[in-house]
């Protein structure tokens, strides 16, 4: 039988190779609890891991400054991985953007400053935007003296509604003017639940003093430097595409490889210069810690890679 395959594909080693491929595949199922329901299904999400995989290899075949690894969205279609991955919705947000000093920017890394919470999941739910929003108040809570504290999403997946739609996408910009009137609740009093759901904010339990949010001077790296050293700040990038997506170690510095339709909320949390020479910002995702570097990634700076610095904005907070 094995002969008769490989006469089929022209040579044993390709055969071989599609072999290989199906055991990776295995492997994969294995590593990350998957099932599939019926035989079609398997084969359907077999052809979208190989693609993937041979993606992975291209792009480690290229000698690029990242490293990419098969993770657990090799299986997904491009629909399913903008769905569960993404969420950002681009609102016009009229408020100039607020010029700041740029002649004393240094490399920062706020993680080691105590203004960066552990990275999160948010899992099936469209609902990076509330996490990128979380992450800049709390890095702005902690500058201004009120603690390092883990603050709720869910809060805003289902109470930030009128122009927010919770898993189905969201603004960073709207849900800071959201904070700035109503503060936050912690996440232990308001847990993540993946899902949206009614809206239970109690305002006795917040413990947030946000006060403002302030635009960034789009595509301009020395104000962008320059908002670093105010505390970490909300970005939109292009995610749906494979070289970010299996991102493993490294600087992406490839801009036509990630695009600049802005489709994921972040958070850039410092930047720096590798050995390279490049500027790089440190970016913390919401895909847990098991995807990319420990849950974070770092984006060419120069190059505006996955346009990272089209929509930075980032929250004001004052002592209680």
């Amino acid at each position: 039988m094995k002969f008769a395959v490989a006469a089929l594909l022209g040579t044993t080693s390709a055969y071989e190779a599609m072999r290989a491929r199906e055991y990776e595949f295995m492997s994969f199922i294995a590593k990350h609890g998957k099932s599939y329901g019926t035989k079609a299904e398997y084969n359907f999400r077999m052809e979208l891991f190989e693609k993937f995989a041979d993606e992975v290899d291209q792009f480690n075949s290229m000698g690029l400054n990242s490293v990419h690894e098969v993770n657990k969205f090799a299986d997904l279609t491009m629909d399913e991985r903008r769905k569960f991955l993404t969420g950002y919705i681009q609102v016009e947000d009229n408020k100039p953007a607020k010029v700041l000093n740029a002649s004393n920017a240094e490399p920062i890394d706020w993680r080691t400053q105590g203004a960066v919470t552990d990275v999160k999941d948010q899992g099936q739910c469209g609902s990076c935007w509330s996490f990128s929003t979380t992450g800049t108040i709390e890095g702005a809570e902690a500058i201004a003296g009120n603690g390092l504290n883990v603050l709720s999403e869910q809060q805003f997946v289902d109470c930030n509604t009128i122009i927010n739609k919770g898993c189905n996408g969201g603004s960073m910009a709207v849900a800071l003017m959201y904070a700035a009137k109503h503060q936050v609740e912690l996440e232990a009093d308001y847990p993540y639940t993946a899902k949206d759901g009614t809206c239970s904010y109690d305002q006795s339990k917040t413990v947030t003093n946000v006060s403002a949010h302030e635009n960034v001077t789009p595509k301009d790296a020395d104000q962008f430097k320059a908002a670093l050293q105010v505390g970490p700040v909300s970005i939109a990038i292009e995610a749906d595409q494979t070289y970010f997506q299996s991102y493993k170690s490294g600087t992406l510095d490839q801009p036509s490889s990630c695009g600049e339709q802005l489709d994921h909320g972040v958070l850039a949390v410092g930047w720096g210069t590798n050995d390279k020479g490049e500027n790089y910002v440190i970016v913390k995702n919401s895909w847990s810690p098991t995807w990319g570097d420990a849950g974070y990634v770092n984006l060419d700076l120069d190059n505006n890679t996955c346009g990272l610095m089209d929509q930075p904005l980032y929250a004001v907070s004052t002592k209680k």
